[in-house]
């Protein structure tokens, strides 16, 4: 099983929990549950949570909801119908106002979340935690999971992160690629750094800095899946040689960017 389909399957085991609980809850408490669970990485057998979902903090940063929007989103339930851009929304907002929760208690307490949000959480409250989930420096203080001393915490870390499309980010990763000594993680690292590079316009001593770290890290990785491997090989020759797509490698290695 690959990163993000374990990841989706994270995330489909917390609806089928509360399905066995038959909770009434709201759509934005179960979706932004199982949203923070279903953010990780795959280290073996063993799914390692982060929580950092990159793409709602970014499209949440980007495009602000009207108070009319949020308090509508706020008032579904997860046994309600749905429309797409609601289902979408839903999940962005819910994972934000979760992630807020969750670096305010510093654990998923889903009961006692249960039982203080199950009628209302009013609109003043949903705005300050989103408010404190999209302050950019939110992400750089998550960052700080980098340096955790387990190799998979720090790969949980850096996936998917480049979807931030931050320089003060990508930065911080190049900072952790600097010091870091697991072939894995500085995969990761690099990878995600690469990804970033492409959604975004780097300053050149950024852009110089990123190649001198990240090229000798690919070219001397040793992983033990031969596909993970040869994929490596396959991507540093699409950045080289005209003609070559960088899209087969990077799916083979997507349990270290794909959220």
């Amino acid at each position: 099983m690959s990163a993000p389909e374990a990841g989706t399957a994270a995330h489909e085991l917390v609806h089928a929990r509360f399905a066995e609980e038959d909770y009434d809850l709201p759509l934005w408490l179960e979706e932004g549950i199982a949203c923070f669970i279903g953010d990780g990485f795959l280290a073996g057998d063993q799914w390692v949570v982060d929580g950092l979902s990159c793409w709602p903090l970014y499209e949440l940063g980007k495009q602000p909801l009207s108070d009319a929007e949020l308090t509508h989103l706020l008032r579904l339930h997860a046994k309600d119908e749905v429309d797409a851009r609601d289902n979408v929304l839903v999940h962005f907002v819910g994972w934000a106002i979760v992630f807020d929760l969750y670096r305010e208690h510093g654990r998923l307490d889903t009961e006692a979340w249960r039982v203080r949000y199950t009628h209302e959480l009013t609109l003043a409250e949903a705005r300050t935690r989103l408010s404190r989930t999209i302050d950019p420096e939110t992400a750089l203080t998550w960052l700080g999971r980098l340096d955790d001393p387990r190799p998979e915490v720090r790969l949980a870390a850096a996936k998917g992160v480049w979807k931030l499309r931050s320089q003060p980010v990508v930065s911080r990763l190049l900072d952790a690629l600097r010091k870091e000594d697991d072939a894995t993680v500085q995969v990761g690292l690099s990878i995600n750094v690469l990804a970033a590079a492409g959604e975004m316009r780097l300053p050149r001593s950024m852009e110089r800095r990123m190649w001198s770290l990240s090229w000798p890290a690919l070219r001397s990785a040793k992983l033990e899946d031969p596909a993970e491997q040869a994929a490596i090989a396959e991507l540093m020759r699409s950045f080289w040689s005209g003609g070559r797509s960088s899209q087969p490698p990077l799916q083979a290695l997507k349990r270290f960017w794909a959220e």
